[in-house]
């Protein structure tokens, strides 16, 4: 294992980016110790840079959040939309990544969700962009990448693992590039959602849904993805899906952070 110098923070640093990896966000330590995306608080605190770690004060304070994907709940077009974009190296992982979204972009205009008594069209913008396009400080950026292998908890190679995702880092194997099952079940990870329990098929069964035939991406996924986003702290920490955050655009008259207030519709 190569040696790193760890850091005041003594988190290693990522071997793809070169920055310091918290699990949802990077922070660069050679730049004032900077978060490289922005504080999905940062409206509560308008005095401090939205990229500020702890304030400027990492001796006192620890901030070990971040997000992953942002929802925009626009009242005025009457919109809630998903967003997130997925950064590549090569056209492989380009083109295994576009499939791995287009089953997520696919169900925009399928659902709605009722805020109040007002009809709110559901919508997917998952985006693929290389390295080179990359934004630092983008809050919506996660990785995509094709490797080679997959190890397990005990640091063994293993066969069985097709995929991995990790908050915003997602790993598939190289054999399963053209699987859009493999990699939109990552994706899916990416959005927040864990592995169906009790019975219950679809993409986000821990297999994709092989063995049930059913790749299907159900109405309380898209549900849990919505719920996340506005209580992350409903997320389960000992996962290692993505964290998301929310946008609103215009007023509303009712709370939408009171899940009473909305409801999902299959269109």
């Amino acid at each position: 294992m190569r040696f790193q110098p760890p850091s005041f923070t003594g988190k290693e640093r990522d071997e793809e980016t070169g920055y310091g990896y918290f699990g949802a966000r990077y922070m660069d330590h050679e730049l004032m110790t900077m978060w490289l995306s922005v504080d999905p608080m940062a409206d509560k605190y308008p005095s401090i840079s939205p990229y500020a770690y702890c304030a400027w004060n990492p001796v006192k304070l620890v901030d070990p959040d971040g997000r992953d994907w942002v929802v925009i709940f626009d009242h005025e077009k009457k919109t809630v939309t998903v967003n997130a974009k997925y950064v590549t190296k090569g056209d492989e992982a380009y083109a295994s990544a576009e499939k791995a979204i287009k089953a997520w972009n696919n169900l925009s205009g399928k659902y709605s969700l009722m805020v109040g008594d007002e009809k709110y069209s559901v919508n997917f913008k998952l985006s693929v962009i290389d390295n080179s396009e990359a934004v630092l400080g983008d809050p919506e950026l996660n990785v995509y990448k094709l490797v080679s292998e997959l190890r397990n908890k005990d640091g063994e190679v293993d066969e069985n693992i097709m995929g991995e995702t990790n908050r915003r880092i997602i790993n598939v194997l190289e054999s399963e590039k053209d699987n859009y099952v493999t990699s939109s079940h990552e994706i899916g990870h990416s959005l927040g959602l864990e592995h169906f329990i009790n019975g219950t098929k679809g993409l986000m069964e821990e297999d994709g849904g092989r063995l049930s035939c059913c790749h299907e991406i159900t109405k309380s996924n898209v549900d849990n993805i919505l719920h996340l986003a506005l209580h992350p702290e409903d997320r389960n920490p000992k996962t290692k899906s993505g964290v998301g955050s929310y946008k609103v655009i215009g007023s509303s008259k009712v709370d939408i952070k009171n899940r009473f207030n909305l409801r999902l519709l299959k269109n």
